[in-house]
């Protein structure tokens, strides 16, 4: 392991008390084996994370990016979840100078898991705080990392009526011709949140424009 911050060691202490070796082989498989585990199931690993902030409580702010990255740096996925699950926690802490570590995340152990949280919870989030910052979202949305992209169509998810409906178009048309399975999904994916709010918008546009077979799948999938 790469240098622990102290914060962190007595968890990794408890989660390598809690470890399962035939389940860690499980969950790396699942995970398509891009990251091993201790092999900690969720409900389980929930209780000891929370256990875990009762005893040694939240960081002091200006530790917690490092704490968070040094969690990053190591191997484990359940790690890589905490350090995650911490900035979630104190996300009313963000500001719009961690946008750029949150991107310098996302391009670490990417995978959908944490890709997904880290998008609308956390950018999504600091974005809503300061409408400039869409902008950036604007230069994340053709950026040649698509992981970075998928954060970009999905930042929005949680924002409901205050959605740029005419952006987020704008960032399906912008990727509309990509063969990567995970932008696909995205953009059906965020299509079909919105249609919640304005499922004629979505039908409309859906059907005005050329979008990838997945993409329309999802997103007209509650859509009559």
């Amino acid at each position: 392991m790469k240098g622990i911050h102290p914060y962190l060691l007595p968890l990794i202490k408890s989660y390598d008390q809690h470890a399962d070796k035939e389940r860690a082989v499980a969950m790396a498989a699942y995970m398509k084996n891009n990251f091993v585990f201790f092999g900690i199931p969720s409900p389980l690993r929930k209780d000891l994370t929370k256990s875990f902030f009762a005893t040694y409580g939240m960081p002091a702010k200006e530790d917690r990016n490092a704490i968070v990255q040094s969690a990053y740096d190591q191997p484990q996925r359940e790690l890589h979840y905490f350090a995650i699950n911490l900035l979630v926690k104190e996300k009313k802490t963000l500001a719009s100078s961690d946008l750029a570590f949150m991107k310098s995340l996302i391009e670490q152990n990417s995978w959908w898991d944490s890709i997904d949280t880290i998008g609308p919870h956390l950018v999504g989030f600091i974005v809503a705080q300061d409408v400039r910052l869409s902008k950036t979202m604007d230069k994340w949305a053709v950026d040649k990392n698509f992981w970075i992209r998928r954060v970009a169509i999905l930042h929005q998810m949680k924002w409901k009526r205050q959605t740029d409906f005419n952006r987020l178009c704008s960032y399906c048309l912008l990727n509309a011709d990509s063969k990567e399975f995970f932008i696909q999904k995205a953009m059906g994916w965020a299509l079909r949140e919105y249609a919640y709010v304005d499922a004629k918008a979505v039908k409309q546009f859906i059907t005005a424009n050329q979008l990838p077979k997945l993409t329309i799948r999802e997103g007209m999938k509650h859509i009559r």
